[in-house]
């Protein structure tokens, strides 16, 4: 079965990461494979590269190429015989239903993967994009979500249950479990010392996630215990993480952050702390 996976790109994040497993491991069962993005360039594209899963890329020169992207996926998928569409989050899951007459008989396949955004956070096109996926979801052929809170959520916007299953995000404990050699490699890089707890959050720098609580969380912890260092793990808008910062700053808990930037090494960190 040939199967086309849709996504803005491949950049750290939770959906990318198990739209990768699972191109993986659809690649590996002898399906032929192969991922689109919008934008080329992301730090995962090279676990799908190893594994021979194709990446076609859409070359998008920025939100508001809008005919040329078009052009590209219509070419993309008239010269692709596909069985299968599986897109990924909201801007990709737009472009899927609207390319439906494109593919024939193959079905669309949506993957939603939030619930409870608050969409006050984000700018103008944003909630636009946010409103006009739920308009459009009833035009697919099935939905997936990887929780109950999320298929509920996305009922609650105009999303069609009847077209919506939850398939919870698959963990590979064989690979995450405890690894003592990396916690100690990891806090002497962090300059931790054992006795210290270290609490952390592992996520994008985005208002959805919520740093700003984490921090000020961290701040009242922190006028009880002297034995606490706190981490953020992650990436973001240059603007936004200033503004983390210095929150931090404020409330007088800087000195006891660590700001890492993204990781690819997070496999061991179930029981860094």
């Amino acid at each position: 079965m040939k199967i086309m996976f849709l996504i803005r790109s491949l950049d750290v994040g939770g959906a990318e990461r198990q739209l990768v497993s699972l191109a993986r491991g659809l690649q590996e069962t002898g399906h032929i494979v192969s991922v689109a993005v919008f934008y080329s360039g992301g730090k995962l594209e090279v676990e799908l590269e190893d594994s021979g899963v194709t990446i076609h890329s859409l070359e998008k020169k920025g939100r508001y190429d809008i005919i040329g992207f078009g052009k590209r996926v219509v070419q993309l998928l008239k010269s692709q015989q596909i069985d299968i569409f599986h897109s990924y989050l909201p801007g990709a899951n737009i472009i899927a239903v609207l390319a439906k007459p494109l593919l024939g008989k193959a079905p669309v396949v949506l993957a939603v993967a939030a619930s409870n955004m608050d969409m006050s956070c984000y700018d103008r096109l944003a909630r636009f994009t946010y409103w006009l996926e739920a308009r459009l979801a009833r035009f697919s052929d099935l939905i997936i979500s990887n929780s109950k809170s999320g298929l509920l959520c996305a009922v609650q916007r105009g999303f069609p249950e009847n077209k919506m299953i939850v398939l919870p995000n698959p963990h590979d404990t064989e690979k995450f479990k405890q690894d003592i050699d990396g916690r100690q490699r990891v806090r002497q890089e962090w300059e931790v010392n054992d006795k210290d707890i270290l609490i952390g959050t592992v996520a994008r720098f985005d208002a959805m996630k919520d740093h700003r609580n984490f921090i000020k969380a961290a701040a009242l912890l922190s006028k009880e215990r002297k034995d606490v260092r706190f981490i953020c793990v992650g990436d973001g808008p240059d603007e936004y993480k200033l503004e983390l910062e210095n929150l931090a700053v404020q409330l007088g808990v800087n000195k006891r952050f660590i700001w890492p930037g993204p990781r690819q090494d997070i496999i061991f960190w179930r029981r860094f702390a």
